[in-house]
């Protein structure tokens, strides 16, 4: 890990005044994203562009061994904080990237399964910057201009956090003014967001409602985090076809297999969990291919998977079953994902 980034380089500075205010004294620039460098790579006025620059640089250390260092977590927690005060401050292009590393990789405190609440707090602070400065809070735009301003991401976003900061507080009892407070603001969004033409079609009641699976499937599907079996033939079949999966689980885990298989095909890369291993889907089938070294284990999943055309013959994007490994003491971060 490098030391911390030179943010304000000789000559930018943030405001217009002269040193000591001499007359004869150099005005200094305005500090530009050109500026502002991560990891030896300079940022700009795209926000997609900083975005991937913040999650590459993040992504060469998660996945080494550099990440297992509490104290590199530390530094690297340390360098976002540096940058959210340049986002806040001065360049706003950078809030959205910098708040969605800090919920990405640091969700969770000390890479266990306690949410971070400094780290949620700050990338809240960032959500809300990016929603006024990318001019998301103006609903009387149109729809086109609100998809390419990436809007919908940065609104729900944003409800999210605060929903789920704010129930974390309130279970907590550590700050409960604060946490009516996002709660509150959470419920105030909702409220504002559901009313636009993009969304209100959708009849969301709730900010549990909110999805993206509805982007993709629109039209009558009632989008739900919990559905019934009865009714849903997928659902009826993966219960009536239990003994299967389950006996070639327990072979897996039994004879100590699971992290073998795992590493040797689709790894996920997310960071949905607090450690690289923590949450680990052993895919038996991704976008309609099957998965060879867990299907020479796991063959009677497999075949009844291939059997089924929702998930073998399905072309939407990221579509597959799993074993899926969850750690004891490790949690999932919430999520727009499914």
């Amino acid at each position: 890990l490098a030391a911390a980034a030179p943010w304000l380089p000789s000559g930018a500075a943030a405001d217009a005044e002269p040193p000591g205010g001499g007359s004869g004294a150099e005005e200094p620039r305005q500090l530009t994203e050109s500026d502002v460098f991560l990891g030896g790579q300079a940022f700009s006025s795209n926000e997609s562009s900083n975005l991937g620059n913040i999650y590459k640089w993040l992504d060469d250390l998660m996945w080494t061994d550099l990440w297992d260092s509490g104290k590199n977590r530390d530094l690297a927690f340390a360098q976002l904080l540096q940058l959210s005060e340049v986002a806040t401050q001065l360049l706003p292009s950078l809030a959205y990237g910098v708040g969605q590393a800090l919920y990405s990789y640091f969700w969770f405190k000390d890479n266990g399964g306690d949410l971070h609440i400094p780290a949620a707090l700050r990338s809240i602070e960032l959500h809300e910057v990016s929603l006024k400065h990318s001019g998301c809070t103006d609903l009387s735009m149109g729809v086109g201009t609100f998809l390419s301003k990436v809007c919908p991401e940065r609104w729900i976003y944003l409800i999210m956090l605060c929903a789920e900061v704010g129930a974390e507080l309130a279970a907590r009892r550590s700050d409960v003014g604060r946490a009516g407070q996002l709660l509150q603001r959470s419920q105030e969004l909702f409220k504002e967001l559901n009313e636009y033409p993009f969304f209100s079609f959708r009849k969301w009641n709730s900010i549990y409602d909110i999805n993206t699976n509805s982007h993709v499937f629109s039209g009558p599907i009632r989008q739900r985090p919990i559905w019934p079996t009865a009714g849903l033939a997928i659902a009826e079949w993966f219960e009536s076809n239990f003994q299967v999966f389950k006996d070639d689980l327990d072979f897996i885990v039994q004879n100590n297999l699971f992290d073998t298989l795992y590493f040797a095909g689709h790894v996920s890369m997310t960071q949905f969990s607090g450690k690289r291993e923590s949450w680990a889907p052993l895919n038996l089938i991704h976008n309609r291919v099957l998965a060879p070294h867990a299907c020479q284990v796991a063959n009677r999943s497999c075949e009844l998977l291939a059997s089924r055309p929702e998930i073998a013959r399905c072309n939407a994007h990221d579509v597959g079953a799993a074993f899926a490994r969850l750690q004891p003491g490790m949690g999932i971060k919430p999520h727009f994902w499914s």
